[in-house]
């Protein structure tokens, strides 16, 4: 069954704005458990794994804000910028926690994977709409 031009207009309208709600909601977390006390969160990240989890959370809201936004690069290096200026930021919020070269960097890396997954799924949609 295909969905009439207007009624497809309306689910993509409805589906950009809860990615857009999504990404607002995840960066929002992602920023507030980046600045709590490190000895509330030590548990949730052992040291070898905390660059890991770093490139997946920035990985996950690249992914989600390319479902919002149709503008790769723009989202690579917003998402980046927020990772850096999240990282460096705090040493000085004064929560016991220490900015880290490699943890912006993961970051980033995270948010290009992110970026590079949403082309992907777009490519392989593409791909399979033409196949029908």
């Amino acid at each position: 069954m295909t969905l009439p031009c207007s009624s497809f207009r309306i689910l993509q309208r409805y589906f950009r704005w809860l990615a857009f709600v999504t990404l607002a909601l995840w960066l929002s977390a992602i920023v507030a458990l980046s600045l709590l006390p490190f000895d509330t969160i030590a548990f949730m990240a052992p040291s070898l794994a905390d660059n890991v989890i770093h490139a997946a959370a920035y990985g996950i809201g690249a992914l989600i804000a390319c479902l919002a936004f149709s503008r790769p690069l723009l989202v690579w290096t917003t998402t980046s910028l927020i990772g850096t200026v999240v990282e460096f930021g705090q040493g000085w919020v004064g929560t016991g926690r220490s900015p880290e070269f490699e943890e912006a960097i993961a970051n980033g890396l995270g948010a290009l994977l992110g970026v590079t997954l949403a082309l992907a799924m777009r490519a392989g949609s593409h791909w399979i709409e033409q196949r029908r």
